[in-house]
C-alpha cells in the first residue's frame, strides 16, 4: 500500500511543470546569511554542497531557493536522481523517513527532486504548490539529505535520525495542531479543551495545547515560533521580527481560534498582523 501511494506522488509530480522563476531581489540578505550549504550522503560517502556553487533561483514570493536537484547532482555522488530515494534530517533532527505519519509519502522518490527547493539563509525545504505534498515533507532547516538505493534503506533512530509519532498533514482536520521541541513532535487534538476569550474570540490557550504533551520546558526559558498551514513560518522569512519569535511567557496570551485555526494574541500586546499566523499548523518551542 506505502509503495503504490508514493507512485502515485511520483506520477503526479511528474506531470506537472514547474512554475516561473520570479523578479530576483539582488539585496536578500539570505544570500549572505544564515545556513549556505547542506551535505549530501549516499553509500557510505559524504559531501558538503555550497549554495554559492550552484544557480540561485526566486519562487515562492521572491524567496531566494537552489534546486533540490542541483543540490544532489551537485554533491558529484550521483549522476541522475532517478531511481533513487531521498529523505532529509533537519538539525532539530525531524526526519520524514523516520516519521510514521509520512510513511505513504517518504522516503521521497528521486523523480520528485525535480519538484524540490531549498531556500538559501534558512535551508527550509519546499516544494511546487501544484504538488500539494504534505506538512510532513516541509523539513525545517534541513542539515543532511540522504540518498538510497532502495526505500527501505535507511536507517531511524540513530546517527541523528529520530522517529517520531506526529500527524503533519499540510491541512490538519479543524482542531488539530502540531507542537514541536528539542526534535519530537506531538499532536494535540483541540475537542474537549476548556476555552478562553482574546479579543472576543474563543481560543485555546498556547499554555493549555503545551499542557497536553509530554514535552517538560520552562516557559521563561523558551521562544515561540509559528507555522501555517500553507508553509508560512514569519521568524523563517524574517518578517515581524518585532514581535516573532515570541517569548515563551507569552503563551498564557496567546491562543489558536478554533474555528478558523489562526493564532489571536491578546489585544494589550499590540502584536501586529503579521503575527496573527493564519491556519497554524505548526507551533515551534525552541530552548534559550
Amino acid at each position: 500500500m506505502k509503495s503504490v501511494a508514493k507512485t502515485a506522488f511520483a506520477l503526479l509530480a511528474m506531470a506537472i511543470l514547474g512554475g516561473c522563476d520570479q523578479k530576483v531581489d539582488e539585496g536578500d540578505d539570505k544570500l549572505s546569511e544564515g545556513q549556505q550549504s547542506i551535505e549530501v550522503r549516499y553509500q557510505g560517502m559524504t559531501q558538503i554542497v555550497s549554495f554559492d556553487d550552484l544557480e540561485t533561483q526566486y519562487k515562492f514570493n521572491n524567496q531566494p531557493v537552489v534546486a533540490l536537484d542541483d543540490v544532489i547532482l551537485g554533491s558529484g555522488l550521483v549522476l541522475d536522481c532517478a531511481g533513487l530515494w531521498m529523505d532529509f534530517v533537519g538539525t532539530d533532527a525531524y526526519s520524514p523517513a523516520c516519521n510514521d505519519n509520512c510513511e505513504d509519502y517518504a522516503p521521497v522518490a528521486g523523480e520528485l527532486a525535480g519538484q524540490g527547493y531549498v531556500e538559501r539563509g534558512t535551508r527550509r525545504l519546499l516544494w511546487e504548490e501544484s504538488l500539494e505534498s504534505p506538512g510532513c515533507l516541509s523539513v525545517k532547516d534541513v542539515e543532511t539529505i540522504t540518498l538510497a538505493d532502495d526505500p527501505a534503506g535507511f536507517e531511524c533512530g540513530s546517527d541523528g535520525d529520530t522517529d517520531t509519532d506526529v500527524d503533519t498533514d499540510t491541512e490538519p482536520p479543524p482542531g488539530d495542531i502540531e507542537i514541536r521541541y528539542q526534535g519530537d513532535a506531538e499532536s494535540v487534538a483541540f475537542e474537549g479543551l476548556p476555552l478562553e476569550t482574546l479579543d472576543g474570540v474563543d481560543v485555546v490557550l498556547l499554555t493549555t495545547l503545551f499542557g497536553e504533551t509530554s514535552f517538560s520546558f520552562d516557559l521563561a526559558a523558551v521562544e515561540l515560533a509559528f507555522e501555517g498551514s500553507d508553509g508560512y513560518n514569519p521568524v523563517e522569512e524574517g518578517t515581524c521580527t518585532d514581535h516573532l519569535p515570541a517569548p515563551g511567557n507569552l503563551a498564557d496570551q496567546a491562543g489558536v481560534d478554533t474555528a478558523t485555526g489562526d493564532l489571536e494574541w491578546d489585544p494589550e500586546l499590540e502584536f501586529a498582523g503579521c503575527a496573527h499566523v493564519k491556519e497554524v499548523a505548526i507551533v515551534y518551542v525552541e530552548d534559550l
